[in-house]
């Protein structure tokens, strides 16, 4: 079945790797999604980034999921002349919906601006929708001016601090370098961390309701009792399962799930080293899948597929790539993987600019951003690196949100040479979901030994 058109198809298409390739079905399997629909919620003026793809926040939906927050970044846009980014931005889920009208953005720029509402720019990446009952509008945020984490409130605009997230002491010589809310605990208590989500950034474990706050000098080991207790380190390669049981390492040719069952010590020694304990082994897509999600269900996760895409060979000139999404089965007995490959769309590709700079490591190119790493020799960065999948699923398994230029080259593709037409503002889409029955979603069991706020 395809939309209206070809850029976005629905696939039912199922692949086991036991050395088989392409066993395709005609109906939908138990469990198996489907797409009903998919809606471009950003107007084409404004470049989107998914600033909650590498981080184990759930996405941007508030707790009802009736809405979202959005981050415009500044790029401009040749097509619309004076607009520029907002940053932050919220609106209502069904209202962007209806203005985005499908596929292809049918609404206004006004009726855009006027249903999006910008946050205050002194908050740092990311905002976090509460997890509250009756704080449906409510976003904790780090103020940088003030440095505090503080009560948002999207209606009013009313900011309330909580507490402080600097640090003199005890922080033995951690600097606020990239503070960052890194999510909630099993205990729904905040972890904000001074260098990012790193295993070595110290930072504060914080009651939201009471602002009382504890010190950890560095992030726990995954396969451990805090480990369990703290939110994961989510990064755009990896996750962990909803049961906290496995956690799931790059995804490429070396990753695939752990052991990470702390409760029955079985845990893998390293989760973040590759190999992987149990390989995905998927050639020929074994390079090509990005951004998986672990969030909803036991029994599986998605993962944005590049198709085409290799990263040991990527492109040094722009082109539409075909990306998608697969519904990814793992089987926890016989430790093997089934794919079910959902979603197809077309969007301006993931390539390398080559700069004239000879290089024999990155470090070589650091006098010459923003060709900053050495690829083949050459000084390079990367284009359209945030036009990737780039994708979020909701915790209720019932949306996807990606990222996408509707077909087109990108703008910066346009930029590099303006040959490179059509061309687009990388936007956010959402598609909704639908399965034919009901996974496994059991929730973990807590393990003795916490160490608690």
């Amino acid at each position: 079945m395809n939309y209206k058109k070809t850029k976005f198809k629905i696939i039912f298409l199922t692949i086991i790797f036991f050395g088989l390739f392409g066993l395709a079905k005609s109906s939908q399997a138990a469990g198996e999604l489907s797409v009903a629909n998919v809606f471009r919620i950003t107007h084409p003026a404004y470049t989107i980034t998914n600033i909650w793809q590498g981080n184990g926040f759930g996405g941007p939906w508030n707790k009802d999921n009736t809405r979202i927050l959005i981050y415009e970044n500044s790029a401009s846009n040749p097509q619309y002349p004076g607009v520029t980014g907002r940053g932050f931005v919220w609106g209502n889920l069904d209202t962007l919906k209806n203005l985005g009208g499908g596929e292809d953005y049918q609404g206004s720029l006004t009726d855009y601006q006027n249903n999006t509402h910008a946050l205050p720019d002194n908050f740092a990446i990311a905002p976090l929708w509460s997890v509250f009952p009756g704080e449906e509008s409510i976003i904790y945020a780090l103020n940088t001016d003030t440095k505090y984490l503080v009560k948002y409130n999207v209606n009013t605009s009313a900011s309330t601090n909580i507490a402080s997230y600097d640090c003199t002491s005890p922080c033995s010589g951690q600097s606020l370098t990239n503070p960052q809310i890194s999510g909630w605990t099993a205990n729904n208590t905040l972890i904000v961390q001074f260098g990012g989500t790193a295993s070595w950034s110290a930072g504060w474990e914080i009651n939201v309701s009471t602002g009382a706050k504890t010190y950890w000098s560095n992030r726990p080991s995954s396969c451990s009792a805090n480990g369990w207790y703290w939110p994961h380190a989510k990064s755009v390669h990896g996750d962990r399962s909803p049961d906290k049981l496995y956690i799931l390492l790059d995804a490429s040719q070396t990753g695939g799930a752990s052991d990470n069952d702390y409760v029955h010590s079985n845990c893998w020694p390293d989760p973040y080293s590759s190999p992987s304990e149990y390989q995905f082994s998927i050639s020929p897509l074994a390079d090509t899948l990005d951004g998986p999600h672990w969030n909803y269900s036991n029994d599986w996760l998605i993962i944005g597929n590049l198709n085409t895409y290799s990263g040991s060979n990527a492109p040094t000139a722009p082109y539409v790539a075909t990306w998608g999404e697969d519904q990814v089965y793992f089987d926890r007995n016989a430790h093997t993987y089934t794919y079910n490959k959902f979603l197809t769309y077309d969007t301006a590709g993931y390539w390398m600019q080559q700069s004239s700079y000879s290089c024999a490591i990155s470090s070589d190119c650091d006098s010459h951003y923003p060709f900053s790493y050495c690829y083949k020799s050459k000084c390079t960065q990367d284009m359209n690196y945030h036009g990737l999948p780039k994708d979020s699923l909701r915790k209720d398994g019932k949306q996807l949100m990606f990222m996408s230029t509707g077909g087109v080259y990108s703008i910066d593709d346009y930029n590099y040479n303006n040959t490179y037409t059509p061309y687009g503002a990388i936007g956010m889409f959402l598609a909704d979901l639908s399965s034919a029955s009901q996974p496994d979603t059991t929730p973990p069991t807590a393990p003795t030994g916490l160490s608690v706020m």
